[in-house]
Parts: C-alpha cells; structure tokens; sequence
C-alpha cells in the first residue's frame, strides 16, 4: 500500500489541509503541537474503516470544537493493482464517494462505496503489517510483528522454506490444504470434534442410550417377575405376625387395666402424706418464727439503750469543740489585722518606689532630652561660622593658582620688555607710564620696564616716549588679565590678598571640625534616641509621675533624705519595700496558720456533730424499730398465744408420720407389680402389630400393581426392539471408528505440518534478526545484539556485552528499539506487499546523538519502502538524507487550536 495523497476539512482543529506524499522515501512531517499531524494518521484511519453514517464515540470526537462544521476526509492511495480516490464526509448531510483508477474505473456512492474499499482492502492489504508498522504518539514502545502475512512470507522466503503446492480446494500450501481437512473433524485448537466426526459420535452415543434402553427393558421385566412371587411368600409370613401380635396385645391390655386401680390407691395414700406435710411445716415455721420476734425485740430494745448512752456522751465533746473553734476563729481576726497592717505597709513602700523610679526616670529623660538640645544647639551655632567662612581648600587652591599665574605674567612680561633706565642730572624728570606718573629727582636713578607706552618728560627740554614691541604688549596683556581674574577671585572670596585667604581658609577648617564634631556628637546620641523619641519619654516619664498617687501621711518614709542622690533615694526606697514585704510574709504566714487551725477547728466540731446527729437518728430509727416489733409481736399473739403454737406443732407431726407408713405400704404394692415394665411391653407389642400390618397392606398393594403391570408389558415385543437397537449400535460404532482414524490420521498430518512450520519460523527469526542487528549497530554502536522470541518481540537487548532485558531499558532505548523493528521489517517484506511505516512523535526521549544516528538508518531505508515521519521540530529532519521535509504551519486566522489549510514543502536538500 502507497500512499498519494490526503485532504482534511473540518478535522478536529484543521480547518483545511491537503498533504502530497512521494511513492517511497522518508516523508518528515514538522509542526509544532497541536498542527494536526497525528490528526493525518487518525484520518487516514477513520477513513478507511468507518462509514460515513458512523456515530461512534471516535466519529464524534473529531468534530470541531466550537463550530459546528462536518469533518470530511479524502485519501488517494495505492493497493495492489488497485488506485483510488474515497471521500467521507461524516454527521452533518453525511457522504461516500469512491472512484476506482486502476485496473479499471469505478465509481460507487454510500454504503457501496465503503463495502467495495473493505474489499478491496481485505484481497490485497496485510491488516496485521499496516497496524504493526506504526509507533503512535503516546502509546508504549512495542516491538510484536505476530500477525502479518506479509512478514511471514517474506521470512519464509528468507528461511528458505517458501515452498507451496495447489491443491485441489484451492489451498495454496501444503499446511494450509492439511489445516482445511483438519477442520472437517476438529475445532480450530484441535482437541474437540467437530462436523461428521461429531455428528458421527452423537449418532453411536444415541444408538447406545437405545440399545441401553432396550436391555434395561428387558432385564426390567425379568426383574418383576422374580419379584411378584416373592412378594407373596413375604404377605403370607406378615399375615401370620399380624395375627400373633394382635393375641399378644390383647393379654397385655387386660393386665394393664388391673394395674391401674392399685396405682390409684398408692396416689390416693401419697397425696394425704403430702398435705400433712405441709400441714406440719406450716405449723413448725409459724412456731420458728414467733421465737425469731421474740429474740429480735430483746435484742433492738438493748442496741436502743446502748445508742441513747453514747448520744449522752458525745454531748460534751461537741461543746468542747464548739469552745475551741470560737477560739482559733478569735486569733485568726488577730493574725489577719496584722497582716492587713503589713499588706498596707508593702503598698506604701511599693508606691513610694514607684514614684522614686518615675523620678529617676524623668530625671534621666530630660538630661538626655536636654544633651539632644545642646548638640542641635552646637551644631546650629557651627551653621553660620561655617556659611561665613567661605574660603574653602578648593577656593583657596583656586586663589593660589590665580595668583602663580600672575605672577608668572608679569615675570614673562618683564622679562620680555626693556628696561629703561632714567638719570635725573639737574633737575627732576617726570616718568608716566600705564603704572601712573613717577618723578626722579635730581641726582636720582629710576628703572622702568618698557612693557607699554612710557613717556620720560624733561620739563622745558623733551619729552621721550618708548613704544614696546608686539610680544611685549601680548606679554602685557596676558598679565593684565592675570591680574584681572586673580582680582575678581579674591573679591569674590572676600578677601583683599592671598594672605587673608588663608586666613579666611583657616577659620573655614575650624567651623568645619567643630561642626563636625557637633554633628558626631548629635549622632551618636541619636543612634540611641532622636530628640521627638526623647521629648516623648520626657511626656510618657512626666505623665506617669503624674500619674502615681502623692504619699499619704500614714505611709511609710524613706530612710534616705532629700539631699541625697537618686540612686541612693532607690536604693533606700528598695530596702523600704524588701523589709515591708518581708514583715508582710511573716503576717500571711501567721494569718494562714491561724486560719488553717480554725479550719481544722472547725471540721472537727462539724465531725462531731456530724457523729452525735447520727447517733442520735440511730436512736429514734432504732426506737421506732422496737416500737414496731412490739406491736407486731403483741398483733401475732392476740391471733394465737406461744403455747398455741407448740401444740399445734407438735400434733401435726404425728399425724404425718402415721400418713407417711400408709403411702410407703400403697407404694410397695405398685412396685411389685413392675407398672413401667408392663406398660413398656404392651406399647412394643401395639408397636409391632401396627407396623407388621401396615407393612402387609404395602405389599399387598404393590403385589397387586406389579400383576397389573406384568399384565400391561406381556403384550408388547420388547425383544424385537432390543435386537434392531443393537444392529443400530454396531453400524453407528463402525461409522465413528472410521471417521475417528481419518479424523486422527488429519490431525496428525496437519500437526506434522505445523511442527515443521514452527522449526523454520524459529529459523527465519536468525534473517530478521540480522537484519535489525545491522540497523541497529548504526545506531547503538558495535557490540549491539538481541533475544527475540516467535513472534519477533526482543526480549533482551546486549550492548558491549551487557545483557538487559526489554522490561528494565529506558524509555528511550525502547522507543530506539521499536523504530528499528519497524525499519528491519519494511526493509525485508516485498515492496509489493508494504505498507507505509508511520513513526509520530516516536523520538522523543532519544538524544540528538541517537536521532541523528537513525536518520541515517531511515535513510536506507527509504528508497524501497515509505516511511511517514511525524516530527514536533527540524532536529529528525535534519538528521534524514535525502528526506522530504513538509513543514505545517498554524493559520493565524482560525485562532486558537485551528491549523492552516496548507502544508508547505521543504527542499529535499537535508542532512
């Protein structure tokens, strides 16, 4: 099977997509998820399997979510001699469309159009190899190829055992001709009969159920006869017992009358006996119990006496111990008056620590508070001595530059212009130059640079003016502005020269330290509180000073003056407290003492009185006891005196030993005449004559149904059935002992056969397995080697000659494994029997290593076969010689999980 081409409408999330595929060759398929790639597959599929009018579950799931538009697929491929195109529409306005290209053209619509594909299918596709050369996204790796035709034939041919012979029926090999005459005698395991053989063997088991029948029939009728004459002797024998046991019973019953009126006296005797005995107990117990009451009355008149005695007793003890209590109450008020005293004398000493520590507390605040202040003030002191001194290290490195540089000016200045030097003979001479006028006196010298215009004036002789060259008057003016700009600094720094700005920086560096060292100052005290923290525990100590209560005139004064120390004020104020609380301990231990004694105080008197109120209930229970008995006692003897009582007793107990002589002599005479033993043997003998006649009415009647019975059968032919059913039984035998020795003689030829056909199959593993084991080194490397069992499923994969068995591999190398599989059986089966090898997403816990390596093994593998890679990026792509790379890509307008109509098609320039 090839295929050529497929197109999806409506697939699940393809709105529209038309895929061409080449006759042979690796055919890679790329897209990111969720772009419909193993949606192709599921098409093809549904295609080819389902009816257009299918409403199934896998029918269903295919339609769009969220638009309710018709899945259709169509699919153009090649089957045998056979191309053609079908067309399946499903759910909404459902069609089917087949046309047929080769060998010849047909067109078929519906149900007919899927029957024809079916067939068409059924004559030339191998079902088994097209499901097992696939590995689906999701499903475990697998390597089974049992089942294909295909791979067999292929095999066989590879095992050289490819042999087949026509037969007459139409079977094409050997096996299959002795497989088809088994079956005529045998179901398809081979070990229950089946067809003739069976109908043969249903035919002998009938014969012998009637040939049964009749023999039974016959030793039936045998059988009642015997039994006919020895029912009669057996009536005969029971009509005699019968007789017998009925004299016996009669005998037995006369005796038994007789024993019935002495058993009659013996009771009459026993029953006088009985009522004098209860007559004589009655009396014997009445008489018991007066003494009992009389005995009981003296003994609760002495407890009376003894209770009374003892509630006179304890009187005093109750008095006493009301006494004592009221003492042990009296010291209790005193210890607690003290240790109300102590208690008060701790309060006061507690209060006054309190205010003393409140004290020290706010003390201590507003010195901190009051240092906060004066480092703010300090550090606002620095601020405008600081602001004033404006000459900083910049500034006045800046005035000292300003001033070298002039100075350098005026040095190259001087140096560059002449010198003119003015002698003042007789009379003085005025010299003007840019510096002003300068007048030399008579006798006098004067040197003058040149560096301007200077004019030399001799009054009323001459006037001589020196012009100085370019350089000199560019010299010249560069000092001026030398001068200018070091003019402009110090005015601008505030001072007159470099000597006051040194001054100025001085005064500058020393705002500077003391500001710094007010700010240090500030900051360390800051880091431990700010001044709003410290202005707020001033408030929180003042408000809880405040809020203390002023010493009372009663309270306790501290030993300490007022002129002493703070510390000194809470030392003593601690020592108030520790001494009130010791005197405070002292009093509440005292106060628990004397309150513990009035408790125990009191529990005694409660115990006492407690004790006396039970003696004295014990009393008036005890008296209302005896009152009770007496009247009781006096009731009873007013109905009958003591001495009543004994007479009575002791008349009735002669009575009943005079009654008891009677009864005993009654009751020897019953015994002597043995009532159980006589009564025993007239029930037995009624017994036997009962059951003796009623086993001689059931003979009888049998008797009578047998001779009816015997009457009935005598006029059938009972032997002439017997004989034909034993000629049907010899002829049914006859025909199963045939049919089993040709049905054996089948089975055995047909199990020769298959034996035969198991032994090369095990030899065909060998080709199949070199095969996968050449495919296979390319990718695991030298040293690769596997276990494969009947059905081609590895069982064990070596590698460098460590055996690990299929189950404990990863998942990688099983998914490695089951492409090979694959690989090795489309690379063995003829091309003309192949099916597309379809590998979706098969890769992906294998190492770019590994896909690179079984790129190289597709590679080989394509050109005889098709193989349909499913692949999520390039990297299996890449790795393919040769491969044709279709890459599908999303439609940005169908939105969210709608893939484009178009697939589009890579060079086949890869790898």
């Amino acid at each position: 099977m090839r295929l050529h081409r497929v197109r999806v409408e409506n697939f699940r999330g393809t709105r529209e997509r038309e895929v061409t595929f080449p006759d042979h060759g690796v055919i890679v398929l790329e897209g990111p998820n969720e772009t419909g790639k193993s949606s192709l597959v599921e098409a093809i599929d549904l295609v080819l399997t389902e009816k257009h009018t299918a409403r199934k579950a896998g029918v269903t799931a295919v339609r769009p979510v969220h638009r309710d538009s018709a899945p259709m697929v169509e699919i153009d491929l090649s089957s045998g001699p056979y191309r053609f195109v079908l067309s399946k529409r499903w759910l909404n306005r459902p069609t089917a469309e087949l046309r047929v290209l080769t060998p010849r053209d047909e067109q078929l619509t519906g149900d007919a159009a899927h029957e024809r594909v079916r067939q068409i299918l059924d004559e030339t596709l191998d079902t088994g190899l097209w499901n097992a050369l696939r590995v689906l996204q999701g499903s475990a790796p697998d390597t089974s190829l049992a089942g294909s035709s295909a791979l067999a034939a292929a095999l066989d041919t590879a095992a050289g055992s490819a042999e087949t012979t026509e037969s007459p029926d139409g079977a094409t090999t050997l096996l299959d001709a002795a497989a088809q005459r088994a079956a005529e005698f045998w179901t398809p395991k081979g070990n229950k009969p089946t067809g003739r053989l069976r109908a043969a063997e249903q035919d002998a088991v009938a014969a012998r159920a009637r040939a049964a029948r009749t023999a039974a029939a016959l030793a039936a009728l045998a059988e009642d006869v015997d039994r006919s004459a020895r029912l009669g002797v057996e009536v005969e024998q029971l009509a005699a017992t019968v007789a017998e046991a009925a004299r016996e019973a009669d005998e037995l019953a006369a005796r038994v009358s007789a024993l019935d009126g002495v058993r009659a006296e013996a009771g009459r005797t026993a029953e006088r006996a009985q009522l004098l005995e209860g007559a004589a107990t009655n009396a014997a117990e009445a008489l018991l119990a007066r003494r009992a009451a009389v005995a009981a009355l003296a003994a609760r008149e002495e407890r009376l006496a003894t209770l009374t005695a003892e509630a006179l007793a304890r009187q005093p003890l109750v008095d006493r111990a009301v006494q004592d209590e009221a003492e042990a109450e009296a010291g209790a008020e005193t210890a607690r008056a003290v240790a109300e005293r102590a208690h008060l004398e701790v309060t006061a000493a507690r209060a006054e620590l309190q205010r003393r520590q409140a004290r020290a507390e706010l003390d201590e605040a507003l010195a901190a508070h009051q240092d906060l202040l004066d480092a703010v003030t300090a550090a606002e002191a620095a601020r405008p001595a600081l602001a004033a001194a404006t000459v900083t290290g910049p500034v006045l490195r800046r005035l000292q530059e300003l001033d070298a540089a002039a100075v350098v000016a005026e040095a190259r200045c001087l140096a560059a212009a002449a010198t003119v030097e003015v002698h003042a003979v007789a009379v003085g001479v005025d010299v003007l130059d840019k510096c002003g006028a300068t007048v030399v006196a008579a006798g006098s010298t004067a040197q003058r640079a040149a560096v301007g215009e200077l004019t030399v004036d001799v009054a009323g002789f001459a006037t001589v003016r020196v012009l100085a060259g370019a350089d000199a008057r560019e010299l010249d003016e560069a000092a001026g502005r030398a001068r200018a700009e070091r003019a402009a600094a110090f005015a601008a720094a505030g001072v007159a020269d470099l000597a006051q700005a040194r001054a100025a920086h001085e005064r500058h560096q020393e705002a500077t330290a003391a500001l710094r060292a007010a700010l240090t100052h500030l900051d360390g005290l800051t880091r431990r509180t700010t001044l709003a923290e410290a202005g707020a525990r001033v408030e929180r100590a003042r408000s809880t000073l405040d809020a203390l209560p002023a010493a009372g005139p009663d309270e306790v004064a501290s030993p300490a003056g007022d002129g002493d120390g703070p510390e000194a004020r809470l030392a003593a104020a601690r020592a108030t407290e520790a001494d009130a609380l010791a005197q405070d301990i002292v009093a509440r231990t005292a106060q628990r003492a004397a309150e513990e004694a009035v408790a125990e105080r009191r529990r005694d008197l409660d115990r006492l009185r407690t004790e006396l109120a039970g003696v004295r209930a014990g009393v008036e229970a005890e008296g209302r006891e005896v009152e009770r008995a007496r009247a009781c006692l006096a009731d009873a003897r007013a109905g009958a005196a003591d001495d009543d009582l004994a007479r009575t007793a002791e008349a009735t107990a002669g009575d009943l030993a005079a009654a008891r002589i009677v009864a005993e002599r009654a009751a020897g005479a019953l015994a002597a005449l043995d009532p159980a033993g006589l009564t025993a043997r007239a029930e037995a003998v009624r017994t036997r004559h009962e059951r003796a006649a009623h086993q001689l009415r059931g003979l009888s009647d049998e008797r009578q149904a047998l001779r009816a019975h015997l009457a009935y059968v005598g006029d059938k032919e009972l032997q002439a059935d017997d004989d034909e059913a034993r000629t049907a039984l010899s002829r049914a035998e006859h025909e199963l002992a045939s049919l089993t020795r040709r049905a054996e003689a089948a089975r055995l030829l047909h199990d020769t056969l298959h034996r035969h056909r198991q032994a090369a199959r095990q030899r065909y593993v060998t080709p199949f397995g070199r095969r996968l084991v050449a495919l296979g080194t390319q990718v695991f490397g030298e040293g690769f080697d596997v276990d494969l069992d009947e059905d081609l499923r590895i069982l064990t994969r070596t590698l460098h000659g460590r055996v690990v068995p299929w189950a404990d591999l990863s998942t990688g190398a099983r998914e490695q494994l089951a492409v090979l599989t694959r690989l090795a059986c489309a690379a063995i089966v003829d091309p003309s029997d192949g099916v597309p090898v379809v590998l979706d997403d098969a890769l992906g816990h294998s190492d770019p290593e590994r896909v690179r390596r079984l790129g190289r093994v597709l590679a080989q593998v394509g050109p005889t076969a098709q193989v349909l890679v499913l692949s999520p990026g390039p990297a299996l792509g890449e790795a393919v010689p040769g491969a044709a790379v279709m890459r599908l890509t999303a439609d940005p307008e169908d939105g969210p999980g709608v893939r484009s109509a178009a697939a589009a098609a890579a060079p086949a320039a890869t790898g």
